[in-house]
């Protein structure tokens, strides 16, 4: 058995040599000709699994050690009979304890009290889960949105995504990158929003267009007192600061050899 390894996979090395033979290389340097007597390949969001990289291969299982899943063709997966597996909901604490931490922080340093605060979560997947379990536990008010999963549960325990948007004091987004939730958060979302509420997108930075944010908002932005905080946890490939007023960076690291990835805070005040 041989297996192709992500090398930036924290702490992976030595935990499969004794069942086969590994080959480790950098996500996105993983190409087909690595795959060709591979049968299982372990990666993160670096590694684009399409046709592309998969066929010829000898690839029958694909597992990412992250939750998202927008780098996988899953359609080809299945109608090749490759078996794909993510790793559902292993960020979700951390991702909870980053949300309110930056929520507390932006809001102490901004002088804004959060009693009795509403929070609005979009997609209640394991991260909205654990981020409404502890909002609720924090003593918020809370509205759900998702459209998916209130199909299944009782739909009164959900608001409409207008509904979360006009009475939310902060509004974070849980939501996986596809077709559907692309550019979600743009113009006509920013503009249905409260006037001073915060906006945290710790999802992909694809589903937020922060240029419309500036430019959607702009008219009720005019008053000096009047403006969005905007908490961002995106892959700087992503973001598109050309229409925001940046505050220092607070965070930029690397997470293993992975992809950049940032913490910025955007205040919108008037046109900027």
């Amino acid at each position: 058995m041989k297996i192709v390894i992500d090398k930036s996979i924290p702490f992976v090395e030595g935990v499969f040599e004794p069942y086969a033979s590994v080959l480790y290389k950098d996500g996105p340097m993983i190409f087909n000709e690595d795959l060709r007597d591979a049968d299982a390949l372990l990666i993160r969001t670096r590694t684009k699994c399409d046709k592309d990289l998969l066929e010829g291969t000898g690839v029958k299982i694909i597992s990412t050690a992250t939750s998202g899943t927008e780098n996988i063709d899953v359609d080809y997966c299945q109608s090749h009979g490759i078996f794909f597996k993510n790793a559902s909901g292993c960020n979700a604490g951390g991702v909870a304890n980053y949300v309110f931490s930056a929520l507390f922080g932006m809001a102490a340093r901004k002088s804004i009290s959060l009693e009795g605060a509403t929070l609005g979560i979009i997609g209640l997947g394991s991260v909205g889960q654990r981020v409404e379990s502890m909002g609720r536990s924090l003593g918020f008010k809370i509205l759900r949105y998702d459209p998916l999963l209130s199909q299944i549960e009782w739909y009164t325990q959900f608001s409409t995504l207008d509904n979360l948007l006009e009475k939310s004091d902060i509004v974070t987004l849980h939501i996986p990158l596809n077709d559907s939730t692309r550019a979600i958060a743009g113009r006509d979302f920013f503009a249905k929003m409260k006037n001073g509420a915060f906006f945290i997108n710790t999802s992909q930075g694809g589903a937020h267009r922060r240029e419309e944010q500036a430019r959607g908002h702009s008219n009720r932005c005019l008053e000096p007192r009047t403006h969005h905080q905007h908490y961002a946890d995106e892959y700087r490939r992503h973001c598109h600061p050309a229409h925001s007023r940046l505050l220092p960076a607070r965070q930029a690291h690397r997470l293993g050899n992975g992809s950049k990835k940032h913490s910025q805070i955007l205040v919108h005040q008037g046109v900027v």
